[in-house]
């Protein structure tokens, strides 16, 4: 199995962590056209406990840090492509202005968001909580 991660999805920002909105929806398309299928969390873990075998195709799409971007840029296209995807917040962030993230304690509670299709074609959401 394979995990692709990804920060943001939005024009230029220094840092390069960031992929534009045309070239992320590119680079779905290409992996799906490829025959890759994207799998959500509990597929994901069924086949690394060995409850389920794996493909050697298949993706856990994920996001680091759970920017406000992605609302607008990448979950549209995700829903488009019936794409499952983790998003992990960094909850001890929320609220904050940039400059007040740097200067707090590097131990932080963060926060696991999935975004699925279901067979209705509606949107869930589960939220998990994790710990560092």
């Amino acid at each position: 199995m394979k995990v692709l991660a990804y920060h943001k999805v939005t024009g230029f920002e220094l840092g390069g962590t960031w992929v534009p909105p045309g070239r992320f929806e590119r680079q779905m398309d290409a992996l799906l056209e490829a025959g890759f299928r994207f799998i959500d969390e509990t597929s994901f873990l069924e086949a690394l406990d060995g409850r389920r075998e794996e493909t050697g195709r298949e993706i856990l799409l994920t996001f680091d840090d759970g920017y406000r971007v992605l609302l607008d840029r990448a979950i549209p296209a995700l829903e488009a492509r019936r794409i499952p995807a983790l998003i992990f917040l960094v909850s001890a962030f929320a609220g904050r202005s940039r400059a007040a993230r740097f200067s707090s304690p590097s131990t932080t509670a963060t926060g696991c968001f999935s975004i699925a299709r279901s067979p209705r074609s509606r949107r869930e959401e589960s939220p998990r909580s994790y710990s560092s």
